[in-house]
């Protein structure tokens, strides 16, 4: 259940549908990456509204596991013609995102 989730999780966020992601992340999700660290839903949409207003993404899932209600997705971004590897691990409870944790290599 929660990789199929996480799969549209990854969709809104490439196709830049902050309404989606909101049906998504709980109201006390925690998102710590590289540079930030933020602690509500509405932080995170609002960090995500001016990263897709700013920047030309693009997102390709390499790999995805899951264990129990955690996913963990090995990710290809472009932005703005910048290639990243990340690693994304988000966790589940209740059918919402809890916690998104980013590592970039």
């Amino acid at each position: 259940m929660s990789l199929e989730l996480a799969k549209k999780y990854f969709s809104f966020w490439a196709s830049k549908d902050i309404d989606s992601l909101s049906h998504l992340i709980a109201n006390t999700c925690v998102l710590d990456d590289w540079e930030n660290y933020f602690e509500s839903k509405s932080e995170i949409l609002d960090f995500y509204q001016n990263v897709f207003l700013e920047n030309n993404i693009q997102l390709k899932i390499l790999n995805m596991s899951e264990n129990n209600s955690i996913v963990y997705t090995h990710l290809y971004l472009v932005i703005n013609n910048l290639e990243i590897e990340v690693v994304d691990i988000l966790t589940f409870k209740n059918n919402k995102i809890t916690n998104i944790k980013a590592f970039k290599k």
